[in-house]
């Protein structure tokens, strides 16, 4: 009975240690596919398509690396513990959230490249190109649908029953993805019907 009580609480310690040891990897990946997307979207604002797709897959690399380790075994298992597991299955669903949009939404628009800088997009006078805009009008579209879709997913991520960096993390991520979403979504709308509607297709 000793050696099996001992046995088990090296399981245990084993077992939390490896939880701490992954919690602070997930949120390290999270951080740096964070970073990556805003290098990402600072060089589609520049006309840099190379850098853009170079740092799109590297956010998505990170924020895969996140969802993998919060979707292990020993991660699985704390999150289905009432109560106690709510954070982990909080962190769990942002990671994935994060995940799809690097991969539906970031690299999409990384592929675009220079077709969605302002460089492209207006003219030295400050007129929209209308050209350029209706060639964006796809992958706009595309990635525009993507975001909703996880901005619904965002939004339905449960409030963690402690922990406020996770719930913290859980509201900031709310928060900016529906504003990208509506971002998109005007965008995408506006590549709709703008050339048409200002004469690119003629009287």
């Amino acid at each position: 009975i000793l050696w099996a009580g001992a046995a088990g609480a090296v399981v245990a310690i084993g077992f939390v240690g490896w939880l701490g040891y992954t919690a602070v990897a997930a949120k390290d990946a999270l951080e740096t596919a964070q970073e990556y997307a805003g290098t990402t979207k600072d060089a589609l604002l520049r006309g840099d398509g190379d850098a853009a797709m170079l740092a799109a897959g590297d956010a998505d690399r990170y924020a895969e690396k996140a969802a993998r380790l919060t979707t292990n075994v020993p991660w699985t298992v704390a999150s289905a513990v009432p109560w106690l597991g709510s954070p982990f299955e909080s962190t769990t669903q942002i990671a994935d959230v994060v995940h799809g949009l690097t991969g539906e939404v970031l690299i999409p628009a990384a592929e675009a490249g220079s077709t969605l800088s302002p460089d492209s997009l207006l003219s030295d006078g400050g007129t929209v190109q209308l050209a350029p805009l209706r060639e964006a009008a796809p992958v706009l579209a595309s990635t525009s649908e993507a975001a909703q879709r996880w901005d619904e997913r965002a939004q339905a991520i449960p409030e963690p029953s402690y922990l406020a960096t996770i719930a913290d993390a859980r509201i900031q991520l709310q928060e900016q993805v529906t504003e990208l979403t509506s971002l998109l979504y005007t965008t995408s709308l506006a590549a709709d019907i703008a050339p048409g509607m200002l004469g690119l297709d003629g009287p």
